[in-house]
């Protein structure tokens, strides 16, 4: 299996912000890659993964720890080139 790419994680992130994925299941998908394969080597993507991963822990004072906010955030910054 291929390495995620920026473009494949900046799709989830779209997906996951438009309503079209739940956190659970883009936490699940990075969390694959977190766990399973130490060989990503672009640093964007491998902080992205891990946002994606926490998408759906919750927080104490809001719902989720993360919102839309933080996702786009990590949008702009997949956008960036390499």
């Amino acid at each position: 299996m291929d390495l995620p790419t920026r473009p494949e994680v900046a799709t989830v992130l779209r997906r996951l912000n438009n309503g079209e994925q739940t956190r659970q299941s883009a936490s699940a998908w990075a969390c694959g890659w977190l766990v399973g394969d130490s060989r990503i080597s672009d640093l964007v993507v491998w902080e992205a993964l891990e946002l994606l991963g926490a998408a759906d822990l919750v927080n104490t004072d809001r719902p989720f720890l993360y919102d839309v906010e933080d996702f786009q955030d990590c949008l702009s910054t997949l956008s960036t080139p390499v």
